[in-house]
């Protein structure tokens, strides 16, 4: 995805696919989130993220920058935990997720970055 730097960008990553009922579920939604360099170099990005509460489970959120020419810049990655929580059916809680690249002068040059989540096998619950 294209980034400018503090400007909210879609961030279309989501888990697997779990089917229960007919239906179709992802436990990790990300909808949209912000890239931002500080005055030190560092850069983070705050994404938008749904967690539904289905299974006592890890995911990893993973991000990787990019300049203009496909060059890697950095990557970050944020280990997401999901709790099982039956109060008739699951809520979804939604939080800010940060992923922090660290610190270079490279991250001035940032243009694109990719986001995914980490694929993970789950039995349907009861």
């Amino acid at each position: 995805m294209r980034i400018r730097l503090g400007q909210e960008i879609n961030v279309p990553a989501r888990s697997n696919a779990l089917r229960v009922n007919g239906a179709e579920l992802h436990i990790i939604s990300i909808g949209r989130g912000v890239v931002s360099l500080d005055n030190e170099s560092r850069l983070t990005a705050n994404l938008h993220t749904a967690i539904l509460q289905y299974a006592k489970i890890d995911y990893w959120i993973s991000g990787a920058v990019f300049d203009e020419k496909g060059a890697l810049l950095g990557a970050a990655s944020y280990k997401q935990s999901v709790e099982r929580i039956r109060l008739g059916k699951p809520p979804t809680m939604l939080t800010d997720t940060i992923l922090d690249f660290g610190i270079s002068t490279a991250y001035a040059r940032a243009a694109l970055i990719a986001v995914t989540v980490s694929e993970r096998a789950i039995a349907p619950a009861d």
